[in-house]
């Protein structure tokens, strides 16, 4: 192989994790954006789907909650 391998995400450097972290809460921004554009109820979809995540044990990483609660 090249020399790749699987760690934790936090065992990498921090300012890779954040990133990463930021890309992710970006998406989330990106897609309400997106269904918004297309004539759906973005935030309110991006905020129901975080919702049932949560209810079923999902942590969301820092600034998703903040992003979404800002559409």
């Amino acid at each position: 192989g090249n020399g790749g391998k699987f760690v934790q995400f936090s065992e990498i450097p921090q300012d890779l994790q954040d990133k990463v972290n930021d890309a992710c809460v970006k998406t989330w921004v990106d897609y309400a954006n997106m269904l918004t554009e297309a004539g759906e109820p973005g935030a309110e979809i991006v905020r129901l789907w975080r919702d049932c995540m949560e209810e079923a044990g999902a942590v969301m990483i820092d600034g998703v909650n903040e992003a979404i609660d800002a559409l």
